[in-house]
């Protein structure tokens, strides 16, 4: 599932208003899922030369074979490069995306998430 946000070459991703989600408190529940979403990355990003990307569909974040974000630290579902993540990563706003949440205010989340394949093989 790509996720399209409009980066313009001039911005730069260190000054963008991040999005304001307490994501700690939901981890348990989300399992980091936007950390499975595909995405371009900024020529910001490219000309940084620290987050991955996918050599077959360039320049797109890269994903390693359990769909995360090769960046995730997996014990704990952090972002190991978090000071110097992706735009679409500081301003993606989940609370109201389907493919995540049921109900967010409530923490319900899309069953979905937990599909193997999920993002690609999202049913919703």
């Amino acid at each position: 599932m790509l996720i399209k946000i409009e980066q313009d070459p001039r911005h730069d991703k260190y000054a963008a208003q991040t999005a304001e989600i307490d994501c700690e408190s939901r981890l348990h529940l989300c399992r980091a899922a936007c950390c499975k979403l595909t995405f371009p990355l900024s020529r910001q990003d490219l000309d940084e030369g620290i987050i991955q990307w996918d050599h077959d569909d360039p320049y797109m974040i890269a994903h390693d074979a359990d769909g995360y974000c090769p960046h995730v630290e997996r014990s704990a579902c952090h972002c190991a490069v978090w000071p110097n993540r992706p735009l679409t990563c500081r301003t993606y706003d989940c609370s109201q995306d389907p493919k995540i949440w049921v109900d967010f205010e409530n923490q319900i989340v899309n069953p979905d998430i937990l599909r193997p394949g999920w993002p690609a093989a999202s049913v919703r």
